[in-house]
C-alpha cells in the first residue's frame, strides 16, 4: 500500500515533458543551456561559470578511491572544470545525447538533496544496441538555478 501511494505522489508531483530532440524541448531556457554545453570548447571550460554550477554532481567522472568525503560525486566547480570536464567529453555520452531522438525534461523542485530543479534525459543507447539483452541507457544532466540564472549542476547514466 505505501509503495502504490509513494508512486502516486510522485505521479503528482513530477512533471516530465517528452521532446524528439533537445531543440525541440518546451523550456528554451534548458534548450540554451545545452545548445552552449555542446558547444563548450575544452579550453573555453575554466570560463564557464556562465554555464555550470558551483558544485556538480557527476557519476561519468572517476573520482579516486577510496572516497575521502562523505559525498564523492559532489565536485566544485574548479575541480570539475580542471579535473572532469576533459574526460566527459571524451566519454562519448555529450555526442549521442546531441542526436538522441528520445528526450525528456523532469521537474526536481522538491530534491531533497537539492542537485536539481530539472534533469533531462536523453537516451542514449537503445535496447539491444550494447548487447542482446541490454536495456539500454539514458544520460541525465542536472540543471539548478543559482541567483537567478539556471546552470548545469551534474551528470548521470542509467543504468
Amino acid at each position: 500500500m505505501t509503495k502504490i501511494i509513494v508512486t502516486i505522489v510522485l505521479f503528482l508531483t513530477v512533471k516530465v515533458t517528452f521532446g524528439q530532440s533537445y531543440r525541440s524541448l518546451e523550456n528554451e531556457e534548458i534548450v540554451e543551456k545545452l545548445t552552449a554545453l555542446f558547444d563548450l570548447k575544452p579550453e573555453d571550460a575554466k570560463s564557464s561559470g556562465y554555464l555550470f554550477a558551483s558544485h556538480i554532481f557527476c557519476l561519468l567522472c572517476e573520482v579516486e578511491r577510496p572516497f575521502t568525503r562523505a559525498r564523492p560525486y559532489d565536485l566544485e566547480h574548479e575541480e570539475f572544470v580542471t579535473k572532469f570536464w576533459a574526460d566527459v567529453l571524451s566519454s562519448g555520452w555529450l555526442q549521442r545525447a546531441q542526436v538522441s531522438d528520445r528526450v525528456f525534461i523532469q521537474e526536481t523542485f522538491n530534491d531533497p538533496v537539492e542537485r536539481s530543479d530539472y534533469i533531462v534525459f536523453f537516451t542514449t543507447h537503445k535496447k539491444d544496441e550494447v548487447a542482446k539483452g541490454h536495456e539500454g541507457a539514458q544520460l541525465g544532466i542536472y540543471f539548478k538555478r543559482e541567483d537567478g540564472v539556471l546552470k548545469i549542476s551534474g551528470f548521470e547514466t542509467i543504468p
